[in-house]
């Protein structure tokens, strides 16, 4: 669990940077669900309340995935090239307050690139997501769009 001096610099950092909130992007299905019952980590969820994007869930059930200041383009664009198949009718956007950092109540963890790849590093300073070639990239963006934070269930 971090420590509450850790969590305001994480806090203080990421301010500092114009970080102005986190992101989770959803099936439009899933957020009558979500404006009741608030975003769950997918092991809180019955089967019938959403709608998965992701069967496998490589990076576990335990978390919610949430993107630093913009969206993980990447994901979000595979999946809507296959929402299809996934049966959705559209996505959304849901920006969360940086101050969900100061809950001492949840932990969470920096993930340098994306969490189900076999190249990310899990558990990472928050600095780390902003190191190496930032060549064109505005302050608040990870260097690496797939890296995220993972909110703890």
């Amino acid at each position: 669990m971090k420590t509450s001096d850790q969590r305001k610099a994480d806090l203080i950092f990421l301010r500092g940077r114009g970080v102005e909130h986190f992101l989770h992007f959803s099936p439009l299905e899933n957020l009558t669900s979500i404006l009741e019952n608030g975003l769950k980590p997918r092991h809180d969820l019955k089967e019938n309340e959403f709608v998965p994007t992701d069967e496998d869930r490589y990076d576990g059930i335990n978390h919610l995935n949430l993107s630093i200041q913009v969206p993980n383009r990447t994901m979000l664009y595979q999946k809507k090239d296959g929402q299809s198949k996934l049966n959705v009718q559209g996505w959304v956007m849901i920006a969360i307050d940086l101050n969900i950092l100061t809950n001492e109540t949840m932990d969470y963890q920096f993930i340098f690139r994306n969490g189900a790849s076999n190249n990310s590093e899990k558990d990472v300073s928050v600095q780390k997501l902003f190191g190496g070639d930032r060549d064109r990239l505005d302050d608040s963006w990870p260097t690496d769009n797939q890296s995220e934070i993972w909110i703890e269930g």
